[in-house]
């Protein structure tokens, strides 16, 4: 829980930070997103995961530089290890150079990743951890603010599995597990 709660501080004073200075500069200036994508899981305790995640800040124009928070929600599909779902809340930082016509960025997403199962069946009890999501992509900017863009990256989200080897005895194992992969999204920036 404490991770939390610096999460959040960290989050508030950085958004603090840069509003008011988005206020007073031209070049600085708030930034929202919004991406849907897919998670193919890899290796032996990779899921599958489907969603979408929004992100909100400001970006630095002269150097192609945005700093925001977000959150959002995975469904991870039915698994040999989890069943369930995903609230990732995390930090973002992307680069972007600018180019004429077709921009590409890097992007990390760096927060933590709340784990909830579509059901419980008393034999076990999973948590989230670290979520870190590097990236690189292409933005396909238009005549108006908002731009489309496509990503490419790796996600990986810490897992814990706890579990007894027999229901009612003091014998408890706990699993820390990588249930990332490869990424896929697709957003708009506004």
């Amino acid at each position: 829980m404490q991770h939390y709660k610096l999460l959040i501080v960290l989050t508030s004073m950085l958004l603090l930070a840069t509003g008011g200075r988005a206020q007073s500069q031209k070049n600085v200036h708030y930034r929202g997103m919004v991406e849907a994508g897919f998670v193919a899981g890899l290796g032996t305790h990779g899921e599958a995961m489907l969603g979408g995640v929004t992100s909100h800040g400001v970006e630095i124009s002269s150097l192609g530089l945005y700093l925001g928070a977000g959150a959002g929600y995975r469904h991870i599909f039915e698994g040999e290890f989890y069943d369930g779902y995903s609230i990732p809340v995390f930090l973002n930082v992307r680069y972007t150079t600018w180019y004429s016509g077709v921009r590409p960025f890097l992007d990390l997403k760096v927060g933590d990743g709340l784990l909830m199962e579509a059901s419980h069946d008393g034999g076990g009890d999973n948590s989230g951890g670290l979520m870190v999501n590097p990236s690189i992509g292409i933005s396909f900017p238009n005549q108006h603010r908002a731009q489309f863009y496509f990503s490419v990256g790796y996600t990986y989200q810490r897992c814990t599995h706890s579990y007894e080897f027999f229901p009612n005895q003091p014998t408890k194992s706990d699993d820390k597990r990588n249930i990332g992969g490869l990424t896929f999204s697709l957003g708009l920036t506004f």
